[in-house]
């Protein structure tokens, strides 16, 4: 929600009418608005809410569109907002990668790719034409481009299924802990292509919450684990263990306990 503060003070009989909406509709206090009107006289674009819900959004249009009795409110702008959102929640979490804060990619192919993705905001402004009318302009948002990977849905959830199933068997087994293993990563590969069908590490995360750890911690566990602890645990489970650390495949030591290599004549297990 946008403000435009000389729209909304060109007449002193636009600001109280104004300044009412603001609280009724968004929350706002008249001190919030007074406060940025002495400090902003001349702006003509102050966010001052983010997230606002459809119902509230339309219930603000009601009131914009009724002009008989609401003839004064001045200077209120609505700009659609966009966030991503992730359907299948955990699968490929750590290919995938998330977005924080004004859709900005954190890791995996988000991250990698997000100049790519990120589009060109629009917005919608308003100004004073010489009869005292408010005239209103659009600039419309850019959208960003496309990224399509190579990853297949049904070999990613088997894999991902008996990932989860494994672990789930095994946890508490010679100190690996409540997760089961520390790290488990499974790849599946076109050998004739070098395309990645299937990438995939345990324990994984909803991409929509990815600092929801309850699936691991309980609430009372994870609260009495200190700050910069629970930073380093969200790190190592955003960490994509395939392509973050290196494995020389056929390798066996007290840790790995089966390495395959498939695709070719010379498949080989340990």
């Amino acid at each position: 929600m946008i403000l435009d503060v000389v729209v909304m003070t060109d007449k002193e009989e636009y600001i109280d009418p104004t300044i009412k909406v603001l609280n009724k509709c968004f929350g706002i206090s008249e001190k919030t608005v007074r406060e940025i009107v002495e400090e902003k006289p001349n702006s003509r674009y102050v966010i001052l809410k983010k997230g606002i819900d459809y119902e509230t959004a339309q219930k603000y249009n009601e009131i914009k569109n009724d002009t008989e009795n609401y003839p004064n409110v001045k200077g209120i702008w609505l700009e659609d907002d966009y966030n991503r959102t992730y359907p299948y929640n955990t699968l490929a979490s750590d290919v995938i990668g998330f977005t924080y804060s004004g859709n900005i990619g954190a890791i995996g192919i988000e991250s990698a790719y997000n100049d790519v993705m990120t589009g060109t905001d629009g917005r919608e402004y308003g100004y004073l034409d010489e009869d005292d009318t408010v005239e209103q302009n659009v600039k419309a948002a850019k959208n960003g481009n496309n990224v399509v990977t190579t990853i297949d849905i049904t070999l990613q959830s088997i894999v991902e299924k008996y990932i989860q199933q494994f672990n789930e068997e095994h946890a508490g087994e010679e100190g690996s802990g409540v997760t089961g293993s520390k790290n488990t990563a499974v790849m599946i590969m076109n050998p004739n292509t070098g395309e990645i069908l299937a990438e995939a590490s345990y324990p994984n995360f909803d991409l929509n919450k990815p600092r929801d750890l309850s699936s691991i911690y309980s609430e009372e566990k994870w609260n009495a684990i200190d700050e910069k602890d629970q930073l380093n645990i969200l790190s190592s489970i955003w960490r994509n263990f395939c392509v973050s650390d290196a494995f020389e495949p056929g390798v066996y030591d007290e840790t790995i306990h089966c390495c395959s290599r498939i695709g070719d004549r010379n498949s080989y297990r340990r």
